[in-house]
This record gives structure tokens, sequence and C-alpha cells, in this order.
């Protein structure tokens, strides 16, 4: 709504808007997670994320397992968006409902995919394009 409003305030017409919510800061979102404060929709935010990067860019990983557990990775990159429910999604065994991260650490080339470094390693992008979205 502040959003709208600042538009109507510098003169642009607007037709239209649709006020919500959500995690806004991306990378900011994404590190906490990595450095362990999983939240409850994480599993669903990260599949979302993930996919959604790997669809529009193709460069984090060569196949789904590389990503994801063999048992999630078989439709993964076509399960979001959905119109099941997150708790149909977790009933039907598509996603982890509280586990985002496996015992076994992923493969370094994965690791190197997610660098919160500010440095500029080299990468696929995903964390540079998770910074350029941030409102």
């Amino acid at each position: 709504m502040a959003t709208h409003r600042a538009m109507q305030t510098a003169g642009m017409k607007v037709t239209a808007s649709v006020p919500m919510s959500g995690p806004y800061a991306l990378a900011a979102f994404v590190d906490a997670v990595f450095y362990g404060e999983v939240n409850g929709g994480a599993p669903v935010s990260s599949t979302f994320l993930l996919t959604a990067d790997q669809a529009a860019y193709g460069n984090i990983y060569a196949s789904a397992v590389e990503v994801f557990e063999p048992q999630y990775a078989a439709g993964i990159e076509s399960l979001l968006p959905s119109t099941m429910l997150r708790s149909q999604l977790y009933a039907a065994g598509k996603l982890p409902q509280y586990a985002l991260f496996s015992l076994t650490p992923p493969a370094a080339e994965i690791c190197r995919h997610y660098s919160t470094d500010r440095t500029r390693k080299p990468g696929c992008g995903f964390r540079p394009r998770l910074l350029a979205t941030a409102i």
C-alpha cells in the first residue's frame, strides 16, 4: 500500500495494486535459512526460489538430484506454483515438512553456487540475483 501511495504521489497512474507480504529481502531471507534459521515455510519457499532460478537461468544444477533428495527430485521443477495446500504437499510426500537440509553435506559444486561471500567468487549467480530483487 505504501508503494501504491508513493507511486500516486509521484504522479504515476496506478491502475491496480495487490498489497501482500513476503520475504522482500530474498538474499537476507535465504542467508538466514542457510545459516540455520530454518522457518516453517523454508521447504516450500526454498524449492520455489531454487526451481524458479534454475528455470530462468539453468545454471544451478544439471540434475535436480544434485540439490534435492532423490525422493523429492522427481517432478520438483514443475511442483510449484501449485493449487495444493502446503499441508497437502507434505502429506503427498512431495516436500519434507520440517527438514530442509539432509545430514549429508552437498557437493562442493552446489555450495559454490550459494556463497554469502560478498566478493566475486565464481558461481552461478544465484545469490547476486537474489540481491538484485531486494525491495
